[in-house]
């Protein structure tokens, strides 16, 4: 796919981090007609 060439080098403030929750997981996993393996993550990632 092409890219338009006026959109090349735009730049946008970056957004506040959002913590991910089990819950959440549980329920985008639920909306994607899936389960979540109820695998925790050993630490929180951070950036």
């Amino acid at each position: 796919m092409p890219v338009d060439q006026s959109l090349v080098g735009r730049e946008f403030p970056p957004t506040p981090a959002v913590e991910v929750t089990a819950d959440a997981v549980d329920a985008f996993a639920r909306a994607l007609g899936a389960s979540s393996t109820g695998a925790a993550c050993p630490r929180p990632i951070r950036s």
